[in-house]
């Protein structure tokens, strides 16, 4: 049952929770005299915050010798670690995408401590909230190849890429992964995402040359495609998400070497990748590490030295709040268009923070986190469902 009045109604564990005017409304229906009445109770006038949200965080290095991976299941107000020594030994953690409160998708790379390079890549999947985790038969050994990002579109659809041009696709939950890999060995992909089985964006940069890479495909990956249109000052794409049941992707990232490596801006593509165009310049001094885009209208970015933007009308003006300048942001997370996370790290890499906010952007919190290692990429999921 779905109520709308000048508001949206969401069903939440048998009950209804209509957000009227400012106000959390809940619904009930008692009986008096064998008539049904309705009974609306008025929560208060903030911002409604839920209490029941799981998530993970990841962070970008091995700690104590083993993947980093956190799980929170009250809404960030404590967080623990999860996977064991055993599991995880000598595996990084790059990043984490949440499907619902008990499925989630990581993905990293097996390290090597003596050369400190990337042995294969890994993706480990959870269904009973992080409690245990099982690693994916991969199409490939994919020796000396990192994956950086995943990201899940629906419980069947997800996808990877990472190092020398790897991008890995499922479209039965991981039961069997395809290679829709890009042809260069040169590519390094950071980001990437996707609105189906079939239309995907990847963003990084050829390695050799440290020119700009941004790939579409519109065939589920057989073939990839470069933009018709793009801003000659492009940079290294760090990240990249789509806005759910559109055409609208957004990608974040950095300078490339060669203009000091730091500086990139945030664009948009309202044709799936084909074309692109700037919505936020560079934000000084700062890599742009994290975008996540709502809908058309709200969309929040976050980079180094404390510098976080959002919009609330798809980046034709954008609002800055007051973040420390000694966090760097690495992930951003949203349940809704009032309450999100980010994950990162301070000045340094000294040590991890996890920030929260319940109205939207504008002011935000400290939660604490089980240790000081640093984090980056965060992934949540509520127990109803979420446009995100």
């Amino acid at each position: 049952m779905t109520i709308n009045i000048k508001g949206q109604a969401e069903k939440r564990r048998g009950r209804l929770v209509i957000d009227l005017l400012a106000i959390s409304w809940h619904y009930f229906i008692m009986s008096f005299k064998h008539w049904p009445i309705i009974v609306l109770l008025a929560g208060s006038l903030s911002f409604f915050s839920c209490n029941h949200v799981n998530g993970w965080a990841t962070g970008f290095k091995l700690v104590d010798g083993w993947g980093y991976i956190l799980h929170t299941s009250d809404s960030g107000q404590t967080w623990a670690r999860q996977g064991s020594a055993t599991q995880l030994d000598g595996i990084v953690i790059s990043d984490v995408s949440a499907i619902n409160p008990q499925t989630a998708l990581a993905c990293g790379y097996r390290f090597d401590p003596l050369t400190n390079e990337a042995l294969s890549p890994v993706i480990a999947k959870t269904i009973d909230g992080g409690m245990t985790w099982q690693f994916q038969n991969l199409p490939g050994s994919f020796e000396g190849i990192a994956l950086h990002e995943i990201k899940a579109v629906d419980q069947n659809v997800v996808w990877a890429c990472g190092d020398h041009g790897l991008i890995l696709r499922t479209v039965n939950g991981g039961i069997t992964w395809d290679d829709r890999s890009y042809p260069s060995q040169e590519a390094f992909f950071g980001g990437i995402a996707a609105a189906d089985r079939n239309r995907a964006v990847a963003g990084g940069l050829l390695v050799q040359s440290s020119l700009v890479l941004v790939v579409r495909t519109e065939d589920g990956g057989f073939t990839w495609a470069a933009p018709t249109s793009k801003p000659d000052d492009w940079d290294a794409v760090i990240e990249v998400a789509w806005i759910p049941n559109s055409s609208t992707v957004w990608a974040v990232g950095n300078a490339p070497p060669q203009r000091g490596g730091l500086g990139g801006p945030a664009l948009v593509s309202k044709d799936n990748g084909a074309t692109w165009e700037h919505k936020l310049e560079r934000l000084a001094l700062s890599h742009t590490n994290a975008v996540f885009p709502w809908n058309e209208d709200i969309v929040w970015v976050g980079a180094d030295r404390g510098n976080v933007r959002y919009t609330l009308n798809g980046g034709t003006t954008w609002e800055s709040p007051f973040i420390p300048k000694n966090l760097w942001i690495g992930g951003i997370s949203a349940i809704s268009t009032t309450e999100l996370w980010m994950a990162g790290f301070t000045e340094g890499g000294r040590e991890g923070c996890i920030i929260h906010s319940i109205d939207g952007g504008a002011n935000w919190e400290v939660q604490p986190a089980p240790s000081s290692e640093p984090l980056w990429r965060i992934s949540m999921a509520k127990w109803y469902n979420s446009p995100n």
